[in-house]
Parts: structure tokens; C-alpha cells; sequence
């Protein structure tokens, strides 16, 4: 039961009323039995003392013959009359039946104690209606009888009862006095708790600081809850300054390597722009992408990719860290600021990169397997290349673009070319853009042969880029560009979209379409379901698929290979052909030759235009020979004259395409070189029918002889 209100007022005030109350009641209890303890102290000190006065000298008047008894002796003391005692003595005998004496408890009690101890004294307070009677007894050591002496200290009992009653009023007095301090100060404390309180919850609860200014009554619980609220909004300030710093480790590091990354890297890099710029000191930024970086993720998973970036990261912290910052500046690209004197060579600022690939050199072992790396690397350094951090981001940037197409494992310093070459590459894209919005892109055709009969069997279809001018950007230009700005599959898509519009008219015309081949790039299968986009072209304009033929490269083996299987697989079951284009140049062809669904090899035109040697003439007939043991059609690229075309009919190639059979065309001109040649192909077969015809009588002589 609670017997004061649940207040924190009440909680700092009930305690010091109930000590109180407790006191009181102490005192109450304790100052009385202290005050009947003194009264009978002093009664048995102040009756011991006339007892044995009064013993000794009735001993001394016995041993002198004086016949005075204890009571004569006794009423000459002076303390007699304020003592007012009573005198007793009980001879031995008086003990034994037979007197007119009869011992009460208490004298038969002293006597049986004081027996053998004369020197004692028995004492006993009796209460006889509102008198206190204080009897004390001892022995006398002459005739051995019981002396009792009885007292009156009723007075001593009354008269203690008033310093009882003024101590615990007192008491009282102090208590009341505390309360009233207890009372202001609990006031006090009070109302700045309920309102400290109520901010604190509020603030740990809904994060408003501006509670608590008018506030209730606050509970009992409310000391409690303020701890709770304490102890929380504590936590919850750990968290929150857990929570910055991994704001600002996450704002400023990355949290794969634990390298600082781009943010961090340019506020090093502006930083030490601005302490060198008086200083022989030279900022140099150094950016290096992993190559084939996507394949690592391809074959051996993204896990094995994230562990071959902690690797590295962690060789980076190995080199010089007073003169070289190392930091993660995109999924595969990481940046090194290097602090080096000013003049120094470029071949000495490029001993950083060969210590780099010192690092890359040693091969990182994932999961059983041995991963070895190379990369690509960009350089520029202030103040020749720039004097404020992004102008140094950017020539680096150039600079690993360029090395990047020279190919893996390639460094390439910025210079001023290379800045005229990117600006270039920005023109090339705006423009490749708009033409591709405006479908200024065409497909041109080039037919393809049959090397022995001259016949058309197919045709590839090849992008072009008209100028206004009525020249065109050369496809070495600006297709490269298009596979770095991410416009390859767009074209691509263009190019299925009109290849099977084109058959679709052809064939509205009446004209027999030859089969057509389009080249799709390696970064069109990793970005789209090519097979999804053939179909639905064909669907879209009323093909027959066996119209069309699939071109990839040995590059698209780089992508997912699994993806490029099931793509393929899918054209081919649909009837479309797939080739293999420029057999021979990649590295992992032989690789997967064996299991791509393909139905033709095309022997690149490098091996064509040299086959004069006879090393590139033994690896044409390789590849035809590989290609027949595959049964496998072979068309070879690039046949320019006659020569070539029939050494390569002597070696078994029976297709072929090139500038000695035509050139590509725009596909009016296409159009047209189709029904020529079907009409050559008519005009053919109708003079073979005439030799038939007239050979036949003759024949028939000759059978009737």
C-alpha cells in the first residue's frame, strides 16, 4: 500500500516525515524506560547507602551494649525524614514457623540471596496503586537478621515525567522545522527535474528539443524514467557519433579497401596543389585501371573480384606513404598522388608505374585459383599539365584512355595530343548521337562469293556514316568511340532493325534476298538479350529467319560466355546462321570454338592479304582444314584480286568476299546488283537449256546408230 502520493516531491519529502514519525516513537518509548531506569538508579544508590549506615551502626550499638534498636537508630539520621523510609528487621528466627512474623516473597527472596553474602543488597520496586515503593535488604553481620529499608520515589518517577514530554516536543519542533526545509528544497528540485524530465524524454523519444517548458505534475517513475531517458539519449549520442564517424569514414574511404577514395583523393591532391606551389615540389597523379577486370567478376565470381581489390590495396600500402597516397577511385580504378621534384624526366616519374607492376606481378590466389593482373596507367603532374586538381584528374584521365587502346598493360603520359585526340572523341560522340536520333546512320552491303561459280550467296551488312558533304567517317574512327561511349548496342539495334526492314521490302519487290549478316559487338551481349532483339526484328517486318546471319567476334568470348552460348543457341534454333568473325586473331578461340553453335568461319583479312608467306598460308589452310573437320562453311575477308582467290579455292575455301568481287554498296545499289545477278543467273540457266536442247538430237542419232 502506498501511503504517499507518487510524486518525486513526495519521494524527496516522505522520508524525512516518516524518520521523524520514527523518532517521535523512540522517543517516546525509550526516554520513559531511560527515566524509570535513573529514578530507580538513584533510589538504590541513595537507599544502599542508608541501609548500611544504618546497619553499621546498630552492629556498632550492639557491640557497646546499647540497647537502641534499628528504628531509634534509624529515626536520628537526618536523611530519615526526607527518605521516609521504613524499617524492618526480621530476626533468623522470624524465617521458622512458629513467630507472629511472616516473611513476604520478597523477604524470603533476600534472605535465601544474601545468605553467605552479608555484603550484599536485594532490592525490588513494587507499584502499589499510583505509589512507586523502592525496598532494598541486607543482612546484619552481628546477629545475622534481614534489615529491610522501603522508600517512597513516587515524587522521583512523577517529577521525570516533564523532560519526557518537553524532549520529545523538542523532537517535534526539529522535525517540523526539517520538514519545511525538506519542503522548499523538494520544491526546488522538483520542478527543474519534471522539466529537465520532460525534455529529456521527449528528446530521447522524438528528438524535440523545445519540449519541456511547460510541463505537469511529474510521477513517482519520473526519476526513473529520466535515467532511462539519460541512459538512451546517452546511447543514442554513441550512436550518433558512431553514426558521423562512420558518415565520415564511408564520405571519405572506401569501405571494399579501406583506401581513401575520390572525395578524400582530391582533397589530398587540392591540398598539397596549394602547400607546393612556392615549394621544388611536384604533384603527379597517376590512374590505373585492372584489365579485363569484368572477366575476374565473370569467371570466378564478384567475390573473387573483391578480394583480388583488398589484395591490391593492400601492396599499394606498402609503397613510400610520406611521398606516394594511394586511393580507390572507381570499381576498378585507383589513383596515386606522388609527390616528386620538379625537372624530373618522364622516364623517371615512370619508375612508379614499374613499381606498381612490380606489385601486379606477383599472381593473387583466390579460392584454388592463381588470378595475375596487369593494367593500364595515365600520368600528368602540375604544374605542366595543369595547376588545379580537376585539370590533373582530367589529363590523367585522357592519358589511361589512350593507354587503354593501345592495349593491356600500357602507360601513356598526358600530353597535348592526347587532349586534341579526347576533344576529338567528344565531337565524334555529340555528333555520332545526333546522327544516330536523326537515322543518319546506313547499312552499305557487301556481297559474298562463291569463289568457283561467282555466284551470290550472301551479303554482310556493314554501318556507314555519311558526312553532309557526301563523304563518310571512316568506321576505324568513330566505331571504337562508340564502343567507349556505351553507343555500340544502340547501333547495333539500328543495324538488325534496317537490315530485316530492307529484306522485308526486297522481298515485297519480288526479289529473291540472299542471305544477310550483321555484326553484332561483344558489349551488345553483355548489355542486351541480342537474341530477344533479333526476334522481335523478324517478327516486327515478316522475315524468314534463315534470311539472316549472326556475326561475332572472338572478343564476345570475354563477356559472360555462358549468356553468349544460350543467345546463340537460341538464333540458331531459330534458324538464323552464326559466324565467327575474324577467326584466328583472338587468343581463346580454340577455346570455345568447340562449343559455340556456329556455322561459318571467317578467315580475317590479315591472313589474306599476307598469305604470299607461307606462314600465313599455312594458317589459312589450318583454319580452312579445322573448319571442314568441324563441318563448318569458311568464308575468307579481304580477297582484293585473283591471285588470292584462287589460292584460296587450291586450299579448299570455298567462299569469299572482298574488293575483287565488290565493294560495299548503299542498298539501292544493292538492290539492284541483286537482280542483275539474278537475271545473269536466269540468262545462264536458260542458255544451258539451249545447249541441252541442241545437243539432244545429235545424241539421239548417235544412240539410234
Amino acid at each position: 500500500m502506498r501511503f504517499f502520493p507518487e510524486t518525486i516531491y513526495w519521494r524527496l519529502v516522505s522520508p524525512i516525515l516518516v524518520v521523524g514519525l520514527l523518532l517521535v516513537a523512540l522517543i517516546s518509548l525509550i526516554v520513559p524506560t531511560m527515566t524509570e531506569q535513573t529514578a530507580t538508579r538513584a533510589a538504590l544508590l541513595h537507599g544502599t547507602e542508608l541501609l548500611l549506615h544504618t546497619r553499621d551502626r546498630l552492629e556498632n550499638s550492639i557491640q557497646s551494649g546499647t540497647t537502641k534498636s534499628a528504628s531509634e537508630i534509624l529515626a536520628e539520621l537526618p536523611e530519615y525524614s526526607v527518605s521516609k523510609a521504613d524499617f524492618l528487621t526480621i530476626q533468623a528466627k522470624d524465617f521458622n514457623s512458629g513467630t507472629n512474623i511472616v516473611p513476604d516473597s520478597f523477604q524470603r527472596e533476600a534472605w535465601s540471596t544474601l545468605t553467605g553474602n552479608s555484603n550484599d543488597v536485594h532490592s525490588e520496586l513494587n507499584v502499589i496503586g499510583s505509589r512507586y515503593i523502592y525496598r532494598i535488604a541486607t543482612k546484619d553481620r552481628v546477629l545475622g537478621s534481614l534489615l529491610e529499608i522501603r522508600l517512597d520515589v513516587t515524587r522521583n518517577f512523577q517529577g521525570n515525567s516533564f523532560p519526557t514530554w518537553a524532549l520529545i516536543a523538542g523532537v517535534l519542533a526539529g522535525i517540523l522545522m526539517l520538514l519545511l526545509c525538506a519542503h522548499l528544497g523538494a520544491r526546488a528540485l522538483a520542478d527543474p527535474l519534471q522539466t529537465l524530465a520532460l525534455a529529456f524524454r521527449s528528446l530521447s523519444e522524438k528528438g524535440d528539443l523545445s519540449a519541456g517548458s511547460h510541463v505537469s505534475p511529474t510521477s513517482a517513475q519520473e526519476i526513473r524514467r529520466l535515467t532511462k531517458a539519460f541512459q538512451l539519449f546517452r546511447e543514442r549520442e554513441k550512436d550518433r557519433h558512431d553514426l558521423t564517424d562512420e558518415i565520415k569514414r564511408l564520405a571519405f574511404f572506401d569501405p571494399l579497401t579501406g583506401l581513401a577514395n575520390r572525395t578524400r583523393f582530391l582533397h589530398h591532391l587540392k591540398h598539397h596543389l596549394d602547400e607546393t606551389r612556392e615549394m621544388t615540389i611536384s604533384p603527379m597523379v597517376v590512374l590505373f585501371d585492372i584489365d579485363r577486370y569484368r572477366d575476374i567478376n565473370d569467371t570466378f565470381g564478384h567475390e573473387a573480384g573483391d578480394a583480388v581489390l583488398r589484395v591490391l590495396a593492400d601492396r599499394l600500402r606498402t609503397l613510400d606513404a610520406a611521398h606516394v597516397r594511394a586511393a580507390r577511385y572507381g570499381e576498378d580504378t585507383f589513383a596515386l598522388l606522388c609527390l616528386i621534384e620538379w625537372g624530373q624526366s618522364e622516364d623517371e616519374r615512370m619508375k612508379l608505374v614499374e613499381r606498381v607492376r612490380s606489385l601486379l606481378s606477383h599472381r593473387i590466389h583466390y579460392d584454388h585459383q592463381s588470378i595475375q593482373l596487369t593494367a593500364c596507367f595515365g600520368l600528368s603532374w602540375a604544374p605542366d599539365h595543369g595547376s588545379h586538381a580537376d585539370a590533373l584528374i582530367t589529363a590523367a584521365h585522357i592519358a589511361l584512355d589512350k593507354a587503354k587502346c593501345q592495349g593491356r598493360d600500357s602507360a601513356m603520359s598526358y600530353s597535348r595530343e592526347l587532349a586534341n585526340e579526347a576533344q576529338n572523341r567528344i565531337t565524334i560522340v555529340q555528333d555520332l548521337k545526333s546522327a544516330l536520333n536523326q537515322r543518319r546512320l546506313q547499312p552499305f552491303f557487301q556481297p559474298q562469293f562463291d569463289i568457283a561459280s561467282g555466284r551470290l550467296i550472301g551479303a554482310e551488312a556493314l554501318i556507314r556514316w555519311p558526312r553532309f558533304d557526301g563523304t563518310f567517317v571512316p568506321p576505324g574512327v568513330f566505331i571504337p568511340v562508340a564502343e567507349q561511349a556505351q553507343l555500340i548496342t544502340p547501333i547495333g539495334q539500328f543495324m538488325i532493325d534496317q537490315v530485316c526492314a530492307s529484306a522485308a521490302q526486297w522481298q515485297a519487290q519480288g526479289v529473291k534476298v540472299p542471305r544477310l549478316a550483321i555484326n553484332i559487338s561483344a558489349l551488345h551481349f553483355a548489355e542486351e538479350n541480342v537474341a530477344d532483339a533479333v526476334k522481335q526484328a523478324i517478327a516486327r517486318h515478316e522475315i524468314p529467319a534463315e534470311l539472316l546471319e549472326i556475326e561475332i567476334t572472338e572478343s564476345a568470348m570475354s563477356q559472360r560466355i555462358e549468356t553468349v552460348m544460350d543467345s546463340l543457341s537460341e538464333l540458331q534454333k531459330l534458324g538464323v546462321e552464326i559466324a565467327l568473325d575474324d577467326f584466328g586473331t583472338g587468343y581463346s578461340s580454340l577455346s570455345y570454338l568447340q562449343q559455340l553453335p556456329l556455322n561459318r568461319l571467317k578467315i580475317d583479312q590479315s591472313f589474306i592479304k599476307e598469305m604470299s608467306s607461307s606462314r600465313s598460308a599455312q594458317i589459312v589452310k589450318t583454319i580452312i582444314g579445322l573448319g571442314r573437320s568441324m563441318n563448318l562453311s569458311v568464308l575468307a575477308e579481304g580477297i582484293e584480286n585473283e591471285a588470292q582467290a584462287d589460292h584460296l579455292l587450291e586450299l579448299g575455301c570455298r567462299e569469299g568476299q572482298g574488293y575483287h568481287f565488290a565493294k560495299p554498296m548503299p542498298p539501292d545499289e544493292f538492290l539492284a546488283f541483286i537482280q542483275d545477278e539474278q537475271m545473269r543467273d536466269a540468262d545462264s540457266q536458260a542458255d544451258l537449256v539451249r545447249q541441252i536442247k541442241s545437243v539432244s538430237p545429235h545424241m539421239s542419232a548417235v544412240n539410234g546408230r
